[in-house]
């Protein structure tokens, strides 16, 4: 170990200085201070060949702190020298702490220090403490759909239309799927036999419902669209089984058909996502004639099938005022109308309210109990789905999978 570094050396200078020790006392004082033996000859000697202070940059000395925190910021604390305006400019402050702009500042706080040397003057140096965290990598809505469907190949099918006698519609309005708690796997058997619904006979038209909380979660976060944070799920595997799910059905519904209607309806848990991947479905199916997706994120969408008044929506807003101005809102569809229907999921059961000439329905679901509705006692509901048949004033009938 050596005897003097700068440390050591300006230690001598101030107890020198200070004119209260003899030349024993500081090589004492040395020795405790720095575990090594002084005598006091050895102090005398250094302080004869130097009488003053060795000049230290505190930048050198200044221990710098960098801490990485559970919620993905780091923290540094170093010694930075910079000038006021440049306290101002965010890149620098980020580049002066070894960040370059794909990071985000959080917090920055900072105190200043005057340091004199005898090569630079006084020089103004700050104490720096800096909270960063990765910037996300923010598109708009825009974005997002013009990078989902660039790269989508059209399907082509054969969209021949049918001479059908006895014309019938056929809704498929599944509420409340929950990809993510729920795998294609759990749906294989309602896949099935929604499937063997739609081959059942060729139709004049089917409707099919998507989105509705078709997803549990809206993003790679596992948050709803209203940044509720639930359970944690595959995302990737989520939105492929959701994917393959409807393709399923839409290629048959185009195939036992002459329309097939696709209407995204706005949820709770999935905006976003399902909204993406409503368009998704319309540069998929661009190129057949016989589908029609509308993609508008309206929270209510009307359809009318022939006479037959069809209103939908997630059923988390608008409460009964949603039902009541329908007249209001559509009423050449509601003066046309010979049957009105209503259809709603959200509450994970099933309801039924006929009066002011409309059925208000609020759809089952098949999809397991997730831990919300668990939490909240509501449990013990039928597991399953409905499609809806329909002649060209009424519902004919009611088919559950």
């Amino acid at each position: 170990m050596s005897k003097w570094d700068n440390d050591k050396h300006n230690f001598l200078i101030e107890l020198k200085a200070s004119d209260k020790y003899t030349w024993q006392e500081i090589a004492d004082k040395m020795t405790d201070k720095f575990n090594h033996v002084y005598t006091r000859e050895q102090c005398r000697s250094r302080w004869r060949t130097n009488r003053h202070k060795i000049d230290i940059d505190p930048r050198d000395t200044y221990a710098t702190r960098i801490t990485k925190n559970a919620d993905g910021t780091i923290e540094t604390d170093q010694l930075i020298a910079i000038s006021k305006e440049q306290l101002k400019d965010e890149s620098y402050i980020l580049k002066a702490h070894g960040y370059d702009d794909s990071w985000e500042v959080m917090s920055h706080q900072y105190s200043m220090w005057n340091h004199h040397n005898k090569q630079d003057g006084t020089i103004t140096l700050y104490t720096s403490k800096l909270r960063v965290k990765p910037k996300e990598q923010r598109l708009s809505t825009d974005e997002l759909i013009n990078k989902i469907t660039e790269s989508t190949e059209p399907i082509k099918i054969n969209t021949a239309k049918y001479m059908v006698e006895d014309k019938r519609a056929l809704g498929i309005y599944y509420m409340d799927m929950h990809f993510g708690i729920n795998t294609l796997q759990d749906y294989k058997d309602v896949l099935t036999e929604t499937i063997a619904k739609v081959k059942s006979r060729v139709w004049q038209e089917i409707i099919i419902t998507f989105g509705s909380d078709l997803l549990h979660v809206d993003n790679l976060k596992n948050t709803t669209a209203n940044q509720t944070r639930i359970e944690d799920v595959d995302v990737l595997q989520m939105i492929e089984d959701a994917k393959k799910f409807y393709i399923t059905i839409i290629d048959t519904a185009i195939k036992q058909s002459n329309k097939a209607n696709i209407i995204y309806v706005k949820g709770n848990h999935d905006e976003t996502t399902s909204h993406l991947l409503a368009h998704w479905l319309d540069a998929y199916y661009k190129n057949v004639a016989k589908v029609s997706v509308d993609y508008s994120i309206e929270e209510l969408k009307v359809h009318m099938y022939e006479r037959v008044f069809m209103a939908f929506s997630h059923g988390d807003k608008g409460g009964r005022r949603s039902t009541t101005t329908l007249p209001a809102r559509y009423p050449e569809q509601w003066a046309k109308a010979k049957a009105r229907e209503k259809y709603t999921g959200h509450i994970h059961h099933e309801k039924t309210l006929d009066e002011n000439g409309i059925t208000d329905r609020s759809l089952p679901t098949a999809a397991k109990t997730d831990q919300y509705h668990k939490d909240n006692s509501y449990v013990g509901t039928h597991k399953r789905f409905a499609m809806f048949e329909y002649t060209a004033d009424r519902v004919k009938s009611i088919h559950y999978v």
